[in-house]
């Protein structure tokens, strides 16, 4: 079982850095003008994006996984919003060029090939559109080991670090780039679940007796427990240049 197929069966649908918490932070303190139609990348259970929909935005999102698409439309019926979901992968995304104003990424783009990810929200954006991406940081250098553990845990092909991130962004078209809201996980994981808890959230009845997600929540404690002063996470944010 992969990480991914893990966060599937249990439905989550704030199973990025800084959770919902972080999401609802990042929608206080960075304005997004009236009528911005919005991409939301990598989906998953349509939490975001139903709430972005719900407070009058025009909202497309997106997400390979079929399984995740089926939970984020019940999400949908469930909180009456109005979002596009459509399947399809970051790498190549099924849009016209400069569809939208805002392109929203909550840790997705690790999981791709994220060169080929960040040329495409830029593809896709208006100009001088705005990405907003949220992702898993390398804070300290990670030695053979730990990286290997890193990658085969999560199935991605790296963590990059600030300036890798710096240099990404720069080299698939983005400009004024800022990394906001920097965190660490033990900090924000106590908001999110007592404050925002996830009342449309699916499970797949089938978890409870599988003793693969249980080994790999167990991992994921245990990773943390041991390496977490060597991640973090941040908002970036960057605007398209002419």
């Amino acid at each position: 079982m992969r990480y991914l197929d893990m966060l599937a069966k249990l439905g989550i649908g704030n199973a990025h850095p800084g959770g919902f918490a972080a999401t609802l932070e990042w929608l206080r303190n960075c304005s997004i003008p009236e009528g911005s139609r919005i991409l939301e990348v990598g989906c998953g259970t349509g939490r975001t994006a139903c709430h972005l929909a719900n407070r009058g935005f025009t909202v497309t999102a997106v997400d390979i996984r079929p399984d995740m698409l089926d939970k984020a439309r019940f999400r949908a019926k469930q909180e009456a919003a109005v979002v596009s979901f459509i399947e399809g992968d970051v790498e190549d995304l099924p849009f016209e060029s400069e569809s939208f104003d805002v392109v929203l990424a909550e840790s997705v783009t690790i999981f791709a090939d994220s060169r080929k990810a960040l040329s495409e929200y830029c593809r896709v954006l208006a100009p001088e559109g705005r990405l907003y991406d949220r992702e898993m940081i390398a804070v300290k250098p990670l030695s053979v080991k730990l990286d290997t553990l890193v990658r085969n845990y999560y199935g991605v092909e790296r963590l990059w670090s600030v300036p890798e991130w710096s240099i990404m962004l720069e080299e698939a078209g983005f400009t004024d780039t800022e990394l906001l809201h920097p965190g660490v996980f033990d900090e924000w994981d106590w908001k999110d679940e007592m404050q925002y808890p996830d009342q449309s959230m699916v499970t797949d009845p089938s978890v409870y007796l599988d003793e693969r997600i249980w080994s790999m929540s167990r991992q994921y404690d245990e990773i943390m427990m041991n390496y977490g002063d060597h991640f973090g996470f941040g908002l970036w944010s960057c605007r398209k240049r002419k």
